[in-house]
């Protein structure tokens, strides 16, 4: 009777944990900037074209302190990975600190932990693998947001500098959040025989530079990847 008990007790408390889907993607779309045309100033070790890959993702804001049970979730972000019928799920986000504290005596960060958004009820409720999930109410405010990154793939043109009449700029490519050195390049260029400068399709009309900084205007950006 003791054994069939305890069986039970454990089929309540593994049917109360639940997992998290990780079926979100956000949308992608691809940029090149400056516009064509657009006459800007850049200065050294600063972008001259830039063009890959913008991402506008669902996040989650915590704007206070809260806590729900033993845990404590602070002011910071937090990414969305999934959803279903019921709920949206967000995750929280190393690179800009971590939110959600757990333990009775010691509160310590806690990197597993994630947050549940119950769309009827208008909740949050915190989960953890092999854990029970535990709701209430947080100070919270469900945004989106633009970043940009090296994923996928993205090149720039870096400004690196005057020296007499040469111009030098620098060529980077990235994939997957890693630069491709073989397409790593230092590029001169001799302003004597022509202020427009050129790589990849991207064309450059110098106005003036100088060894800090240089205004130009935009004839054209990268050939299409």
């Amino acid at each position: 009777m003791i054994k069939k008990t305890a069986l039970v007790l454990l089929t309540v408390l593994l049917g109360a944990c639940s997992s998290v889907p990780y079926n979100y993607t956000p949308n992608s779309t691809s940029f090149s900037i400056p516009e064509i045309g657009s006459q800007i100033t850049a200065g050294l070790g600063e972008p001259l074209i830039d063009q890959g890959v913008s991402t506008v993702r669902d996040i989650l804001k915590i704007t206070k302190d809260s806590e729900i049970a033993a845990y404590n979730i602070e002011p910071g972000k937090l990414v969305k990975v999934g959803e279903d019928a019921s709920a949206e799920y967000y995750a929280q986000d190393s690179s800009s600190g971590l939110s959600i504290y757990s333990g009775l005596i010691s509160s310590k960060p806690d990197p597993s932990a994630t947050v549940k958004y119950e769309k009827d009820a208008n909740e949050y409720c915190i989960m953890r693998p092999a854990d029970l999930t535990v709701c209430g109410q947080i100070s919270a405010l469900r945004d989106t947001e633009t970043v940009v990154t090296n994923e996928n793939f993205r090149r720039t043109l870096i400004y690196s500098g005057r020296v007499g009449n040469r111009l030098k700029v620098s060529y980077r490519e990235f994939s997957n959040n890693l630069a491709r050195a073989a397409f790593n390049t230092e590029v001169e260029y001799d302003l004597s025989e022509s202020n427009i400068i050129g790589y990849a399709g991207a064309r450059l009309e110098v106005l003036k530079a100088t060894n800090t900084e240089i205004e130009y205007k935009v004839l054209s950006n990268f050939n299409p990847i």
